[in-house]
């Protein structure tokens, strides 16, 4: 009894860390926003070049005011954690709040959030991220 129970611990514990090894969703990250030129500019901090196949932006309360872009097979633009991510003429609008999305594949799969609010310092546009 001294040896089995010391090994069924053990045993549980290797399983446990073997599942969660395992884990098939993406990773979870954090996106960053900033303003460049009074546009949004969402950065991926991403430790190299990784290939876009998803982006989605929602006017939080306004569903109709979205973004929803696949890139299928592999046609998404390399991303790197300078460069903004493409977000094809979507109107922004000082005042209001946003959530972004981003899927990525690199030699894993990871999934890039953050909801900001836009507001006007003066003639500037600022971003801000929403905890």
């Amino acid at each position: 009894m001294k040896i089995i129970l010391p090994l069924a611990v053990t045993l549980a514990a290797a399983q446990l860390a073997g599942c969660h090894l395992r884990d098939p969703r993406p990773i979870m990250m954090r996106a960053e926003v900033t303003t460049v030129s009074d546009k949004v500019c969402i950065l991926l901090p991403t430790e190299g070049q990784e290939q876009v196949y998803s982006i989605e932006v929602n006017e939080v309360g306004n569903q109709a005011n979205r973004l929803d872009k696949q890139f299928p097979d592999g046609s998404g633009p390399l991303l790197s954690g300078n460069k903004c991510v493409p977000l094809d003429g979507y109107t922004f609008e000082p005042g209001k709040a946003y959530a972004f999305y981003a899927g990525t594949k690199s030699t894993e799969d990871k999934s890039y959030t953050l909801t900001f609010t836009l507001w006007k310092n003066g003639k500037e546009l600022k971003a801000e991220r929403i905890q």
